[in-house]
């Protein structure tokens, strides 16, 4: 008679011939896909992205991580879901508190 693995107590099964629950191996991933939302809204935002101005500080900011992570691809998919954020919060709250010049700030006389 014929078993399949499955079917085999889990004792009998030597450690290679367990499913390791790695993805890998059992097919299935724990995290989720970087590619998701509206397609033409990703790609506009990586475009967005890399075609920053070089005075602004997102451009900075993306150059710095490109630096630190050693991958532009990285760098650019960070800033382009920094602008999608940005983007929400103006479209929710009809300005980008961020972006706003800062007032400076009052010390109380002691």
């Amino acid at each position: 008679m014929l078993m399949i693995c499955s079917q085999l107590p889990a004792t009998l099964l030597l450690p290679a011939d367990r499913l390791d629950s790695r993805p890998r191996m059992s097919g299935c991933t724990p995290f989720r896909s970087g590619r998701q939302g509206n397609r033409l809204v990703r790609w506009a935002a990586v475009e967005a992205a890399q075609k920053l101005r070089t005075d602004t500080h997102l451009h900075s900011w993306r150059e710095a991580l490109a630096e630190r992570r050693n991958s532009r691809q990285i760098a650019k998919v960070a800033a382009a879901r920094k602008i999608i954020t940005l983007v929400y919060y103006g479209l929710r709250d009809g300005h980008i508190r961020c972006l706003q010049p800062r007032r400076p700030v009052e010390l109380a006389a002691a």
